[in-house]
């Protein structure tokens, strides 16, 4: 399951000293000694004050006396304990054993105070029940840590919720933002994206320097469809959601621009209820059921055996996702695989990479075959 960082402090902001400033080295060096031994002095007395008995080894030593007790500069420690490029393996692995034996931790704040930038990264989720959602953020979170960067999600629900956590994290300097709007075309105010970096992924936002990260969904709509086609189904309902949204709507005209491709009928159901889908079946008489994702892939599986139809030797059922943790939970379905590794790949390159935008093309879809969808005989 996810572990992410649900932390909404920000470090006490002080004056940034340039990276291309010229003042000495060591002065520098002195001066990050100086903010750290500040930050933990203050944090020292907020733990008093709160009946804390106990003293964190960490608040011992400072980086600054880490590379002096290993006869390096701070610069080599800051790259042995983030794994960064500039260091041989020998002096890293002593750092590092050095930094476990007086218990040292790299302090973020100090840092950020230093060179003036976050190592956070803010995520706006609409819905914190979406295993979908939540799979995406954490092969995102994944990628980040390999940075050394931390990933803080903040839920909301509203337009205004949304705005609000923008706003947040432009105010605290955060390194960029990762945004699942809760409604298609979210205007970003200017004020917040000449700041921050906002990322949209799933769904579109409307605004200056949004970048957009999103697949095709007719071109999934249109690839299930197809893929029910070549198993030789030719009468196929397609489920889908009232709610207004572009990869609702994209997917289903998909699956009829398939389907008149092929001069088939076709007919779309939404909302799903159990009256409404065993009354559709008994009027259109599907061999295939094509859902808009897993989940109401899972839930129609579970109608059809209620009323005494088999999967899929009576009704073949396809899904859209393949998020890992629903397969885990339910490994035969057959679906077709949403390209999580791709976006998060180029929210990795636009935060970190220093590219802008989606120059990078999607991989092909895969449509996974697994247990819920059965060849029929080709009319």
């Amino acid at each position: 399951m996810m572990r992410l960082k649900r932390s909404f402090t920000s470090p006490r902001r002080s004056r940034v000293i340039s990276r291309h400033s010229s003042a000495p080295r060591e002065d520098l060096e002195q001066s990050e000694s100086k903010m750290e031994n500040r930050l933990r002095s203050s944090q020292k007395a907020k733990s008093r004050s709160a009946g804390s008995n106990t003293i964190n080894k960490a608040s011992m030593i400072s980086s600054l006396k880490l590379a002096r007790i290993c006869g390096v500069s701070q610069g080599t420690v800051d790259r042995a304990l983030h794994a960064r490029k500039g260091i041989n393996e020998e002096t890293r692995r002593r750092i590092i054993a050095a930094a476990k034996k007086y218990g040292f931790s790299p302090n973020p704040s100090a840092r950020e105070l230093m060179t003036g930038k976050s190592s956070i990264v803010g995520g706006v989720i609409s819905s914190f029940n979406s295993i979908f959602f939540m799979d995406i953020f954490e092969k995102i979170r994944q990628l980040l840590r390999k940075k050394g960067l931390t990933l803080v999600i903040m839920p909301v629900s509203t337009p205004e919720e949304t705005i609000s956590a923008l706003r947040d994290f432009a105010s605290r300097r955060y390194l960029g933002a990762i945004l699942v709007p809760p409604e298609d075309g979210l205007e970003i105010p200017d004020e917040i994206t000449s700041s921050l970096k906002v990322l949209s992924i799933v769904a579109p936002c409307s605004g200056k320097k949004i970048v957009n990260i999103f697949p095709d969904e007719i071109k999934t709509g249109f690839t299930g469809t197809e893929f029910l086609w070549e198993k030789g189904h030719r009468r196929i309902l397609f489920l889908t959601y009232v709610r207004k949204a572009m990869a609702i709507s994209d997917r289903r005209k998909g699956y009829e621009k398939f389907m008149k491709s092929k001069n088939l009928p076709f007919e779309s159901l939404f909302p799903v209820t159990e009256e409404s889908l065993i009354k559709s079946i008994g009027s259109f008489k599907p061999t295939a059921v094509f859902c808009h994702n897993d989940w109401l892939a899972l839930t129609t599986i579970r109608i059809l055996e209620r009323n005494g139809y088999k999967v899929p030797s009576d009704i073949s059922v396809l899904g859209v996702d393949n998020s890992p943790t629903f397969i885990s939970l339910f490994p035969e379905l057959s679906t077709v695989e949403y390209p999580i590794d791709d976006v998060a790949d180029m929210v990795f390159e636009n935060l970190v990479g220093g590219k802008s935008g989606t120059g990078r093309k999607f991989h092909p879809l895969k449509v996974i075959d697994r247990k819920t969808v059965s060849i029929k005989s080709k009319l």
